[in-house]
């Protein structure tokens, strides 16, 4: 089986060189692997990693170089674009998998033709369990993730799965895009992301269109990715993030784009 593992890079070549050598770490000597980056905003020193290191530790690199900062959304659609494998993986720069990670999630895709896109357990660096699948959101639980609310634990309790590293598999609404794999042929009959939503929600919204084509989205414990979690939107102003962070105004414009398209309190898939 071959395995493209897209890679979307935002001027972070130290981070990008770690991904690369993580990956390369993770990956069974005998798997065929396909690394596609999207160098988004390229720089000639991302393009240097790719050159001088990323050919050193890959058969089969492939660099997608763009002017513009295409967003998480556009730059992973544009790696799918040129991803020959029969199994597609998104990894962020920031993800660490552990050794044969990436074949498991395969290998589990293989055994249930059912399984529509699959993530792996993510892990903080200290080890512990990284919140990472979700039930679909509502405008309650968008609002009290950025901001006091009435309810705000209660609602921010119900939007969360308990996660657990005892569960091999678990059906989940969706889960974090920083690492998913999924089968061509479910691009295919599916798509992928939605290009309407710049960089937040087109991995909700994938999940959604994944499930609706009766196909489902699972966690498995077998494949387990350390994740720095940076949360860029996050801010402790909610109004003043607004007006002052570009990356809290991508993420309320998406929002408003899901909601618009599935209303203020969306269906849950899971329980």
């Amino acid at each position: 089986m071959r395995i493209s593992c897209i890679i979307v890079n935002y001027q972070r070549p130290a981070l990008l060189r770690l991904a690369l050598q993580s990956l390369a770490r993770a990956v069974l000597p005998t798997t065929d692997i396909e690394v596609i980056v999207v160098d988004s905003a390229s720089t000639p020193e991302t393009r240097a990693v790719i050159r001088d290191e990323g050919a050193t530790l890959f058969q089969n690199i492939i660099l997608v170089a763009r002017t513009e900062n295409t967003g998480y959304t556009k730059g992973n659609m544009l790696g799918a674009e040129r991803a020959t494998g029969e199994y597609v993986c998104i990894l962020n720069p920031d993800i660490v998998p552990e050794r044969g990670s990436l074949e498991a999630l395969a290998q589990t895709l293989a055994e249930d033709a059912s399984i529509g896109l699959i993530a792996p357990t993510l892990l903080n660096f200290d080890g512990t369990v990284q919140a990472s699948t979700f039930r679909m959101p509502t405008l309650a639980s968008i609002l009290a993730r950025r901001m006091w609310i009435p309810g705000r634990r209660a609602v921010i309790h119900s939007y969360l799965y308990a996660d657990s590293t005892e569960q091999p598999l678990r059906h989940v609404d969706w889960a974090l895009g920083a690492a998913l794999m999924t089968r061509r042929e479910t691009l295919s009959r599916v798509g992928f992301f939605d290009p309407t939503f710049f960089h937040y929600l087109s991995d909700v919204d994938w999940a959604r269109r994944i499930w609706d084509n009766g196909l489902t989205v699972v966690r498995t414990s077998r494949a387990r990715m350390y994740h720095y979690l940076r949360r860029e939107s996050k801010g402790r102003f909610w109004l003043w993030d607004a007006l002052m962070k570009q990356t809290t105004r991508w993420h309320i414009l998406d929002g408003m784009r899901y909601l618009r398209r599935y209303g203020l309190f969306p269906q849950r898939l899971q329980t």
